[in-house]
């Protein structure tokens, strides 16, 4: 795999203007759960995440609406569940999220909306994803698997081993498509990637009170929330690799992207 500078070489790190001094004893929190409070997280990551439901909207909407079977890659508080459960109204999902605070949360969520009788759900790290076992786990056994900021708390090789996995595990036809963050390709559009950055946060001021120590501990897309986003470009040869012939950019804006590909 070729070797990228890593993020801290790339970015001027974004000062998100926070209290440092604030700490939590004797708490726990795994990456992706960036606040203190699982119900701060669906008003808060739209702070701080540039488009975030552009980016839902655009991956959902290249699922077939007829898709039956849906596995999701760590499903968060069910956002973006949410929409394709509405898009897709046959689908059945499996969702694996190794939080123990979001599972509850989204299932909760799901129960008021009616979309629950449609769902499974597993508590597990998708890197182990190969020794689990449901239906949906098996050679060529889903119609399409999603993921949404998710795959940047892997590193390369994971990340790649993943891929490989969910190649393997979709039927012919099959959908693969990922939201996620990725690098600039080159050092002087990283200035440019933190520019809107900073705009951003400048346009969706956070509530420090909300971030969990990790976001508080340092910048956005910190070491202390194990970020090990790639860039474009190495992500596509990666769907490649995996046997995805045409893999398709979908939707781009600066360090968030939406891309993937269908099995041939």
């Amino acid at each position: 795999m070729e070797k990228r500078p890593n993020l801290h070489q790339l970015f001027k790190y974004t000062n998100l203007k926070l209290n440092k001094t604030l700490t939590v004893i004797n708490e726990t929190y795994l990456p992706g759960e960036a606040f203190i409070e699982i119900g701060d997280y669906d008003v808060g990551i739209r702070q701080l995440v540039p488009y975030y439901d552009l980016m839902h909207e655009v991956l959902s909407s290249v699922i077939p609406p007829e898709t039956r079977t849906i596995l999701e890659l760590g499903s968060g508080t069910g956002e973006l569940t949410s929409r394709l459960l509405s898009a897709c109204s046959q689908a059945r999902f499996l969702c694996i999220d190794y939080s123990e605070r979001m599972i509850p949360f989204m299932k909760n969520k799901l129960m008021q909306s009616g979309f629950h009788s449609r769902v499974e759900w597993i508590t597990a790290n998708i890197e182990n994803i190969q020794h689990l076992e449901h239906d949906f786990l098996q050679k060529s056994s889903v119609d399409a698997c999603v993921t949404s900021l998710v795959l940047h708390h892997l590193d390369d090789d994971k990340k790649q081993q993943l891929i490989h996995h969910i190649f393997h595990l979709l039927k012919p036809g099959g959908h693969f498509w990922i939201a996620d963050a990725v690098l600039p390709e080159s050092i002087e559009m990283a200035v440019h990637y933190n520019l809107a950055r900073e705009k951003w946060l400048d346009r969706n001021v956070l509530k420090r009170e909300m971030l969990s120590p990790k976001m508080l501990q340092d910048k956005f897309y910190s070491r202390a929330d194990s970020h090990n986003p790639t860039t474009l470009e190495n992500s596509i040869k990666m769907l490649k690799n995996a046997g995805f012939r045409s893999p398709e950019i979908l939707w781009k804006y600066f360090g968030m992207a939406v891309f993937g590909g269908i099995k041939q």
